[in-house]
């Protein structure tokens, strides 16, 4: 999975449309544009086992968006494709796959609405921020701070209710403890890399899936991963795979800095920020 970035913003008739430029070459180097992957086995805190979202994304619980008003619904041609997270009024980030050789022009976001399909602000990319009730940006964790094996983050989305599913219409939560870095390459061996981290119980049950891509996994508050990519959904022994936000967070932070859109793209899979 690589990195790209956009904006997003508010357009006279709250739909925003993207529009992609070159980005400097120094953007699109392989040290910053490279895949994330997995993590394996640990034992799993009481506060994953006992969370109060029942199971996962895939037969979660659902929960309202004035508790995750970060969310973004990022949209193909008005219909629900990935997740996103809001980082800035202007500025949200996804996974690289969740745009590649797609055409910016229909691309939107939807935010403030616990529903994928109606509700909230639309909005296409655009030099205005969103300004919808029900939507605020979220913090991004510190640069190369320690993601810790049983460190427990709260994955968020409308992805599959289980594997080969269908989208849900409302938003699911779910917590899940990362792994060590040694149980994830025990899955995924030499595609992990220190850009990656893996969520999951050993047991499996919990766990993001098709739909859910580009969501936030957010600890203490804050941004901690995006999530990406795994074998199935929540299959024992196969954990969740997340790019890793403290790694990546001056790559964020310099995507910010630009005032037009900018695009970033890689090989296979890219991020939209």
């Amino acid at each position: 999975m690589e990195i790209c970035i956009r904006k997003f913003a508010n357009s006279s008739n709250n739909v925003i449309e993207a529009e992609e430029v070159t980005t400097s070459k120094s953007l699109v180097e392989d040290d910053i544009t490279l895949p994330f992957e997995l993590d394996i086995e640990i034992p799993i805190p009481p506060e994953a086992e006992n969370s109060d979202f029942d199971g996962k994304i895939i037969g979660g619980a659902d929960v309202p968006i004035d508790r995750f008003p970060y969310q973004l619904s990022l949209e193909y041609k008005g219909i629900h494709s990935c997740g996103a997270t809001l980082i800035a009024p202007k500025w949200a980030v996804t996974a690289a796959h969740c745009t590649d050789k797609l055409s910016a022009r229909y691309l939107t976001v939807r935010a403030g609405s616990s529903n994928n399909q109606r509700g909230g602000q639309v909005v296409e990319s655009s030099r205005h921020p969103i300004v919808t009730q029900n939507a605020k940006p979220i913090l991004l964790a510190e640069e190369n701070s320690p993601v810790d094996e049983g460190t427990v983050g709260t994955v968020s989305g409308w992805g599959f209710t289980r594997e080969n599913g269908a989208i849900s219409k409302g938003l699911r939560a779910v917590r899940i403890p990362v792994i060590s870095q040694a149980r994830c390459r025990l899955a995924y061996g030499s595609q992990i890399t220190d850009r990656m981290f893996c969520a999951s119980l050993r047991t499996g049950g919990k766990d993001a899936c098709q739909g859910d891509s580009g969501g936030p996994f957010v600890v203490d508050g804050v941004l901690t991963g995006v999530i990406s990519w795994g074998v199935g959904c929540a299959r024992p022994g196969y954990p969740g795979v997340y790019a890793s936000v403290p790694v990546l967070r001056s790559f964020i932070k310099s995507v910010q800095a630009y005032t037009v859109f900018v695009v970033s793209c890689h090989v296979t899979y890219w991020n939209v920020i």
